[in-house]
């Protein structure tokens, strides 16, 4: 955080925020990508922007249907607010393995380099 001081360009827009890797000064960039790897939708936030904030999700969430996976920092707001309970918690074989399939390329994914 030291140099976050030198920095001119973004000095009004770019903000402080948290990571798992720590603190960094900028921006955020918020994907959502298809089971293919592709870029279906965006948000670019400042630092201190939240990942479960309810309103980045929304905007994000408008045009998405079917099944959703994200980091454990959307997990919180995701569960609460936009996601509907099943009357029971069978589920059947086929949708298991279908599930399984689609964590598994979730990891290929996120090790993408942008």
């Amino acid at each position: 955080m030291l140099r976050a001081k030198q920095h001119k360009v973004f000095a009004q827009t770019a903000s402080k925020g948290k990571s798992s890797m720590g603190w960094f000064f900028g921006f955020k960039l918020h994907l959502i990508v298809n089971h293919k790897g592709q870029i279906v939708d965006f948000a670019l936030t400042t630092g201190q922007v939240a990942d479960n904030s309810k309103d980045l999700l929304n905007k994000l969430l408008e045009k998405i249907s079917g099944t959703l996976f994200g980091d454990k920092g959307y997990l919180t707001t995701l569960w609460n607010n936009f996601l509907k309970r099943t009357k029971n918690n069978y589920q059947s074989q086929k949708e298991y393995e279908k599930q399984t399939n689609v964590l598994r390329r979730k990891a290929l994914i996120e090790k993408k380099d942008l």
